[in-house]
């Protein structure tokens, strides 16, 4: 992976009745952003969705920052699907990381995710042993957090990391991994379909479905009738109720409600 120094992301472009005269978001449509701050500067890394498509269409993404949370400066785009030779999509939602004065721009599930991976597939020993030291690193790094601030933590969207636990589990049979996956698993989603509820009206599919994913792996190997639950629940809910004949269970990445179902019909356009 390459490195590189990228200063990051995002701000707030006003606080209470400020007007900004330089707001940090002005020509660009900046989604998924990954604040960061450093030096006392508040940076944001955005991706860059280029304007007249009909669905998000990102190949770089922008840094932009501020000083005072009312104007902003925006720092181009230091980095591109170019800069990685093994990108082949869109640049989407990532995070950038600093250490020791150096700093990094990734994406923190599927980076563990490939690793994994790249042991499971292609008997990488390197990559399982990195793969572990990261999972060590996330346990410790979270490990003064209560239960409630690792759950206020998990509302903002977060992969499957629960799910690479318990492969990470299943690789060692150490039991702090099974521990953590299931301190990594969204009780927001987990209590609603473990008592057979589904609460996925306008939330955010790709956020919840990597959840659900770790739910049933933590089941397949710690046996909790919880998980077991809310893992068969989610995927009846979405396979039986939400989604349509061709596969598709969303609108605009969201889980409609039943009262806006029709849009599947009559919002639409043509490619």
């Amino acid at each position: 992976m390459r490195e590189y120094v990228a200063l990051i992301l995002i701000a707030v472009a006003s606080i209470g009745v400020s007007r900004a005269d330089n707001p940090i978001v002005q020509a660009h449509f900046g989604p998924d952003p990954a604040p960061m701050v450093y030096n006392g500067t508040f940076y944001a890394y955005v991706g860059d969705d280029i304007p007249g498509t009909d669905f998000y269409y990102m190949t770089k993404w922008r840094v932009l920052s501020t000083t005072d949370m009312v104007n902003g400066t925006d720092h181009g785009s230091p980095v591109s699907l170019e800069s990685f030779e093994w990108a082949r999509d869109r640049a989407w939602a990532a995070q950038c990381i600093g250490r020791n004065g150096r700093f990094y721009w990734y994406n923190v599930h599927k980076l563990y995710a490939g690793l994994r991976d790249a042991w499971l597939y292609a008997g990488n020993e390197d990559a399982k042993d990195i793969f572990l030291k990261f999972c060590d690193w996330a346990i410790n790094i979270t490990s003064a957090l209560s239960d409630a601030q690792m759950q206020s933590m998990l509302d903002m969207e977060h992969g499957g990391m629960n799910e690479v636990f318990a492969d990470a589990y299943q690789m060692t049979g150490n039991e702090k991994y099974l521990v953590a996956a299931k301190r990594f698993s969204h009780n927001m989603l987990l209590d609603a379909m473990a008592a057979d509820n589904d609460n996925l009206d306008n939330k955010h599919a790709n956020t919840q479905v990597p959840k659900a994913v770790g739910f049933e792996r933590i089941a397949e190997f710690s046996h909790d009738k919880k998980y077991a639950e809310a893992g068969s629940f989610f995927w009846e809910t979405v396979t039986g109720n939400r989604s349509l004949a061709f596969g598709g269970n969303s609108r605009r990445e969201f889980f409609p409600s039943v009262s806006s179902c029709t849009d599947f019909v009559n919002d639409f356009k043509y490619r």
